[in-house]
């Protein structure tokens, strides 16, 4: 059974082989050997408490690596907020918003749309003009 303590955390800053972590309780935690790690600004996860370093800080790993479970689903970053939320902590920064790439995707499907709207209305007019011009042209 694993007794180390788990905290949710950020990595705020990567230096070198270290990292920054602000841990839910507003902690600023140290991460040694990151670069191994692959954690990147802004990683979102669970971290263990590993002890202090010589400076008093507290050290930590993360519980999941990033590169052996992949970067965390929605899920997972919503489930971390709440959980922080419930525990009376501050939650942080919102976890992430959706990538400009698929904002993109769905602003071109968008315009893709309206264009196509705009022909078909644009088609129903000269129908319309033609019948009533058919209808002046027959009273006459």
């Amino acid at each position: 059974m694993n007794d180390k303590v788990t905290l949710f955390g950020e990595v705020v800053a990567v230096d070198g082989e270290d990292a920054q972590v602000r841990l839910d309780s507003d902690e600023l935690a140290v991460l040694h050997d990151a670069g191994e790690q692959t954690l990147q600004i802004g990683y979102r996860g669970e971290f263990a408490v590993e002890g202090r370093s010589p400076e008093g800080r507290t050290v930590v790993s993360p519980v999941r690596p990033s590169g052996a479970a992949g970067d965390p689903t929605a899920f997972d970053l919503e489930f971390d907020r709440l959980h922080s939320a419930l525990a009376g902590r501050r939650a942080g920064p919102r976890s992430r918003t959706p990538s400009p790439v698929s904002r993109s995707i769905q602003e071109e499907q968008i315009r893709g749309w309206v264009h196509h709207v705009d022909s078909a209305l644009s088609q129903l007019r000269k129908h319309r003009a033609k019948r009533l011009s058919e209808q002046v042209n027959d009273e006459s």
